[in-house]
């Protein structure tokens, strides 16, 4: 998210898709956030209209890609947001129902949602959220040496701390953080 100044902020929700996959779910016409407050209540939903599709063109360097068959295509959706002055901020929500069937180290329907933390304005005034440097790779060799850059940089200069989580597991109570 960016903020625009008068509790305005511009979100944009990337989502990205198997552009070769037949039964896998297309891009939604709107696409659907959530919005709470500190104490978990709903204060705002707000939905996304369809941008259109870019496919993105992945660079392999790894020696087990002889000729990768990958094709994958992103959506940016955005949308302006008004969030007023609340103590504690608010977490914008995203959640998606199901992954690409040829996804194999999951339980088949298993989905993701994906929070973000707004802060109220006592902790940060008009702040912006941190964006990561890389995108994560697109395919990944069996048996074979994997380093990701998850490396991010916020626009604000802000600190970033990295935590591992444990995942939520549906509907769970926020998972343990190391």
């Amino acid at each position: 998210y960016n903020c625009l100044g008068g509790n305005q902020y511009r979100v944009t929700l990337k989502l990205y898709r198997d552009c070769k996959c037949d039964s896998c779910a297309d891009f939604g016409q709107l696409e659907y956030l959530a919005i709470f407050n500190v104490s978990g209540n709903l204060v705002q939903e707000v939905s996304l209209p369809f941008p259109g599709r870019d496919t993105l063109n992945p660079t392999f360097s790894n020696p087990c890609m002889k000729q990768p068959d990958v094709c994958v295509e992103q959506a940016a959706y955005t949308g302006i947001i008004t969030l007023p002055p609340s103590t504690g901020g608010y977490d914008i929500v995203y959640q998606r129902c199901c992954r690409n069937l040829g996804v194999v180290n999951l339980v088949q329907g298993q989905g993701a949602t994906y929070v973000v933390h707004v802060p109220d304005p006592s902790v940060a005034t008009c702040n912006n959220s941190a964006r990561f440097n890389n995108l994560p790779p697109m395919y990944i060799c069996v048996d074979a040496p994997l380093s990701v850059d998850y490396s991010a940089t916020d626009p604000d200069g802000d600190q970033l701390i990295y935590s591992l989580c444990d995942p939520y597991d549906g509907a769970s109570t926020v998972p343990n953080c190391y």
